[in-house]
């Protein structure tokens, strides 16, 4: 369940919405026009880290021209417009967090795992992990369901911490304040716009989850620091299993599954946010999917527990550096 309340107000400029789809011509609108030099810093630098790829040879690149490639062009886009009027990019802006790490003249470690052995067709899901977690996981089934409010622990890898229990979101001068904070889709009739920049918090109720990915990029094991895979090819009989292992440990938990939306908080909606499947789009890189199991109340203990499906050969394939 998400709950939310007001921050402190700004002022940060307008977006405009058309026929239910979010303008975003930063020429006529200029959406990032009152943000403070480190909020347009730290936007730049999570788009940065999207849009950059690691490439099979260790140099960086850019995403594909598709879909989701130019969803980052655009954002880059208007980010640069804004330094723009701004007299230009700063000189020195330190490397955003979750940048992909250059190896060249070095392979980056996603190829050097896969060399000789290519990864077969999908659907798959993937668990990245360090390389005793990853037999564990092959060998016997060993998993570990973690409470999402741990991975806020400062302890963890920039690809790992998050605060997965709070989001916040921008909503602009002029917006709609429904077509933001309703509980439907947007509409044009709605009245109630906002008078001025306001940044509205929201949080959730903590979750249990094992979290894997739906992709694989030669970027992943750098970034996040790990030297092994376990890719699954059978994902119905994985779930199955894994549901099934949870509810004779924990009978008082249900699951829940799908990928995960990874949200712009500068056009999105309270109603696009999901418990356990909604992150800010810094993380987009990753292309989670993830198992959740939401905690009741009558939880005596949200610590991690361990459950066990067996071995996973026959449905996975181990891949270690």
């Amino acid at each position: 369940m998400m709950k939310s309340h007001m921050l402190a107000h700004c002022t940060d400029g307008i977006a405009i919405k058309r026929s239910n789809q979010w303008r975003l011509d930063y020429l006529n609108f200029p959406y990032l026009i009152d943000c403070s030099m480190n909020e347009l810093t730290r936007r730049f630098g999570d788009i940065q880290a999207n849009y950059c790829t690691t490439t099979d040879v260790g140099q960086l690149g850019l995403l594909k021209a598709d879909a989701n490639g130019f969803f980052w062009m655009s954002r880059m886009t208007h980010a640069m417009e804004e330094f723009n009027l701004r007299g230009g990019i700063p000189t020195g802006l330190p490397k955003p967090p979750h940048f992909p790490v250059a190896t060249h003249p070095d392979s980056p470690s996603g190829a050097k795992i896969l060399q000789g052995r290519p990864l077969r067709p999908g659907p798959f899901l993937i668990k990245l992990a360090k390389k005793a977690h990853s037999e564990g996981l092959f060998r016997e089934g060993l998993i570990r369901i973690s409470p999402a409010s741990s991975w806020s622990a400062g302890h963890l890898s920039t690809a790992v911490q998050d605060d997965e229990l709070n989001f916040e979101i921008s909503i602009a001068e002029g917006e709609t304040l429904n077509e933001r904070i309703g509980n439907a889709e947007p509409s044009d009739d709605h009245g109630g716009r906002c008078a001025q920049r306001t940044r509205m918090s929201l949080r959730c109720d903590d979750y249990y989850a094992y979290c894997m990915t739906l992709g694989y990029d030669y970027r992943l094991l750098d970034n996040f620091g790990y030297d092994s895979f376990v890719v699954i090819y059978d994902v119905g009989d994985f779930a199955k299993r894994l549901a099934g292992a949870v509810r004779a440990a924990r009978p008082e938990l249900r699951m829940d599954a799908r990928n995960v939306n990874y949200f712009d908080p500068y056009f999105c909606a309270t109603w696009q946010l999901k418990q356990g499947f909604s992150k800010h789009f810094r993380y987009a890189y990753q292309k989670e999917w993830r198992f959740i199991w939401p905690m009741t109340a009558r939880e005596s203990s949200n610590d991690a527990f361990f459950v066990r499906l067996g071995s996973l050969e026959g449905i996975a394939s181990l891949y270690t550096l």
